[in-house]
């Protein structure tokens, strides 16, 4: 598959699939404007997450110069999180009173705290191999997710606002129903990284 193909299929499962991030978006929603939400994901996007992809991404480039096999055992490393994350979200409870500040800063303290991203975003650098140089591939593949980031704060957010009255239950099923659709995706990457 087309590896720009392939990272647009990734960053939409990536979005889309319910992690603490969004669930926690969701809950803010309700009682934030869109403005303020935007305003501060968008210094998340500048401030937090690009230095996180720089990171991650110049680690993947030095590892997979060095040993492929072990950068390609991430694929299912962050699937196997993935499905753990899924089971979680199917057994949380939910408490309507909890009341968030979800600031930028919130957002990067979150980000930097969550196993999802730094199990499973390295994968994403391994269908990102646009061109030989490896501040281009982060480059593209920082901007690629953006579209589908700003989405997803929309979605989410919607989904957060109308989340009181939707039951627990159909909320948490549909969050782990995204989480197993991500889950396979790594996986189906993985077995096609190693042949199968």
């Amino acid at each position: 598959m087309d590896s720009f193909v392939a990272t647009l299929i990734y960053w939409s499962a990536f979005t889309f699939s319910a992690s603490p991030f969004w669930t926690t978006l969701m809950e803010v929603s309700r009682y934030s404007s869109f403005g303020n939400i935007y305003k501060n994901y968008l210094i998340f996007l500048l401030v937090c997450w690009l230095p996180i992809l720089i990171i991650i991404g110049t680690v993947m480039g030095v590892l997979g110069g060095f040993n492929t096999a072990l950068t390609n055992t991430l694929y299912f490393v962050g699937a196997f999180v993935i499905f753990y994350l899924c089971w979680q979200v199917i057994r949380s409870k939910r408490n309507p009173n909890i009341k968030i500040d979800f600031n930028w800063k919130a957002m990067s303290l979150l980000t930097w705290f969550n196993p999802k991203t730094w199990l499973v975003v390295p994968p994403g650098f391994l269908i990102a191999n646009y061109t030989d140089s490896l501040p281009v591939n982060i480059a593209i593949f920082y901007l690629s997710g953006i579209p589908f980031f700003l989405l997803g704060v929309l979605c989410w957010s919607l989904l957060g606002r109308q989340g009181a009255k939707i039951s627990k239950n159909k909320l948490s099923y549909f969050n782990a129903a995204l989480l197993a659709f991500f889950g396979f995706y790594l996986l189906y990457e993985g077995f096609q990284i190693i042949g199968l």
